[in-house]
């Protein structure tokens, strides 16, 4: 069975290591029309503005911000259907939502929305 907490460690650490690879200067415009599901590659992308935003299919929000896409198990092949991945939205403008979805070789997750609070 997945142990969760030692899963979302391994997580952490790549998404840790990925801003020493992909710092801001390698980011990756995403065009207007696109489709986020077919953003497979380990990378960061931007959705540049709400009107981009709203021009896409399989994304959850109508405001932009930043993809973060992290392969989380390494297998051999590196077809879509081999790969396991992890993808991140921040939003950008006043709320800042984190959303995050996982590819498991053949369907993407239903974005989930991270809950902020107040402690």
């Amino acid at each position: 069975m997945l142990n969760l907490k030692k899963w979302m460690a391994k997580v952490s650490e790549r998404l840790r290591n990925s801003y020493m690879l992909y710092g801001g200067e390698n980011m990756v415009v995403i065009p207007n029309n696109s489709d986020i599901d077919s953003y497979t590659d380990e990378g960061l992308y931007c959705v540049p503005s709400s009107s981009a935003a709203q021009s896409m299919s399989h994304y959850p929000t109508t405001a932009g911000g930043r993809i973060e896409v992290f392969n989380i198990l390494r297998y051999s092949g590196t077809t879509a259907a081999s790969k396991r991945l992890y993808q991140r939205l921040y939003t950008s403008g006043a709320n800042c939502d984190v959303y995050y979805r996982f590819w498991n070789g053949s369907s993407w997750s239903e974005w989930r929305k991270v809950t902020m609070t107040n402690a």
